[in-house]
């Protein structure tokens, strides 16, 4: 009897060992799986890294273009308001010199008129 309880001890503990060893194994395959999704997935992240970088390049080249622009814009906008000034001032001194000369035709026909007179 005692080695029957013997045997069926030897026989539960054989088992258990034999279910623990195939959970060892399972475990290791999914650490395994694991680890070669962790490998793939840090190459994604890597991979997403040089997008990143080469976005913020590109985004720091426009930015910098955008400023050239942006200066180039009020270089232009500032030619824009003197040639406007300059134009306002030519057409005072037009309106000013049409008058004067309004003015010199209106004495010259008065001279004219006195001249004929004589």
């Amino acid at each position: 009897a005692r080695a029957e309880e013997l045997d069926d001890a030897k026989r539960k503990l054989a088992s258990k060992l034999s279910e623990a060893e195939e959970q060892v194994e399972a475990a290791l395959c999914k650490c395994n799986a694991l680890e070669k999704v962790k490998i793939r997935l840090q190459g994604e992240v890597e991979d997403l890294m040089v997008g990143v970088e080469r976005a913020n390049s590109n985004a720091s080249a426009m930015d910098k273009k955008q400023k050239q622009f942006d200066k180039l814009i009020n270089e232009w906008k500032q030619k824009c308001e003197d040639i406007s000034v300059e134009l306002e001032m030519s057409q005072k001194e037009s309106r000013s010199f049409s008058t004067e000369l309004f003015k010199i035709k209106v004495q010259y026909e008065e001279s004219y008129e006195q001249i004929d007179a004589l």
